[in-house]
């Protein structure tokens, strides 16, 4: 087991309606207890809605999140709009207070603009950039830690392939038109 990652593209009006109303989240994404994120990520639709897709980081989350920001989530500074860890954990969370009741806490959201930026910055982005970036000597405290030094390059592929699913799933949320929530499971 161990904590993973999803992100979901929606609709902006989703999005909104989540932010008014955070126990649709529950509706759309949790279990009937409401304590835990579907692992199928099954999102209910009504007839006529646009679809919602997932991406599924497993365990590369952060070391994603210190290919493109330098510093793994518990020391990278969300709160700096420039800062492409974003892409995975935005900072802007949706009813901070509900979130305490779900298992690893907050589900974070873009909003359409703030997804096409991403997409943009994320697309530009080349392997070999990805490539220097990746330290296994500093990325001990980088979950789950231990894969860094022990696997050396093919953790670095593994956060290789992640990160070109992350790319074309921003590319499509960007030409959708669409928003984007993610959250650890």
């Amino acid at each position: 087991m161990g904590i993973t990652a999803s992100l979901l593209r929606i609709p902006a009006a989703k999005l909104d309606a989540y932010l008014e109303d955070s126990t649709q989240l529950d509706n759309d994404l949790f279990l009937e207890d409401g304590g835990q994120p579907d692992a199928d990520l099954d999102v209910h639709q009504s007839a006529g809605e646009e679809s919602i897709e997932s991406l599924y980081l497993d365990k590369s989350w952060d070391g994603l999140i210190y290919l493109l920001s330098g510093n793994g989530i518990a020391t990278t500074d969300l709160s700096n709009p420039d800062n492409l860890a974003r892409a995975i954990l935005s900072g802007d969370i949706i009813d901070e207070e509900k979130n305490e009741d779900w298992e690893y806490g907050y589900v974070h959201y873009r909003t359409v603009t703030e997804t096409a930026t991403l997409a943009a910055r994320l697309a530009a982005i080349q392997k070999g950039e990805l490539r220097r970036n990746y330290n296994p000597a500093e990325m001990d405290d980088v979950y789950p830690g231990i894969i860094w030094r022990r696997d050396g390059e093919e953790a670095l592929q593994y956060l290789l392939d992640y990160f070109d699913e992350l790319q074309a799933f921003y590319t499509e949320a960007a030409a959708q038109q669409q928003a984007v929530i993610s959250f650890l499971n």
